[in-house]
């Protein structure tokens, strides 16, 4: 279902895009080769840590199977009379407990490791995007542009980042769901 949502949005986001691109080949063609080059880094870091995400996932799976299992056993009503009658409740939490641990020590490193990453990413393109905003200015400082030209050219910059940044974050969230749909076939 997440792969047909992101789909959608996806698609949705080629056609918002393919406007920007008409309005903002009107300011300046070079800001369009800019914004997506800057876009695609973060594209690049989502996808490898989906992949970073699926390697723990999948290369976890002896210990996910049992932690699925024990707490299918401590939810399940058929089993409660056997865990109580054999005092096994301490010992199973314990287990998944240790186990919940393990996965979530991972993904910290993991997640930790991507957070620096996009914030130097994004610092780089927030640095970008202010240097196009002192271009603009400065057009109609120089009466290139009027004063409404600004928010104008302000907004159809704004608008082409935010939906190159969604195409590729939609398709990097297709790609790390399609990793989890494919499990279920093999």
């Amino acid at each position: 279902l997440n792969v047909i949502t992101y789909s959608f949005y996806t698609f949705q986001s080629i056609l918002q895009v393919l406007i920007a691109v008409v309005a903002l080949a009107t300011l300046n063609w070079l800001f369009i080769i800019v914004v997506i080059f800057l876009a695609l880094p973060s594209f690049i870091t989502q996808t490898n840590y989906a992949n970073i995400e699926w390697g723990i996932w999948n290369g976890d799976s002896p210990k996910r199977k049992r932690f699925y299992y024990i707490s299918g056993l401590l939810q399940n009503g058929f089993n409660i009379k056997e865990i109580k009658i054999f005092q096994m409740g301490g010992k199973f939490l314990a287990e998944l407990k240790f186990l919940y641990a393990s996965f979530t020590k991972n993904n910290l490193k993991a997640g930790k490791r991507f957070l620096f990453i996009n914030l130097l990413i994004n610092l780089f393109a927030t640095s970008v995007y202010i240097t196009i905003e002192i271009y603009i200015i400065l057009m109609a400082v120089r009466k290139s542009i009027s004063i409404g030209g600004i928010s104008y050219d302000t907004a159809v910059i704004d608008n082409f980042q935010s939906e190159m940044g969604g195409l590729f974050r939609d398709s990097a969230q297709i790609f790390a769901d399609t990793l989890y749909v494919q499990e279920l076939f093999d």
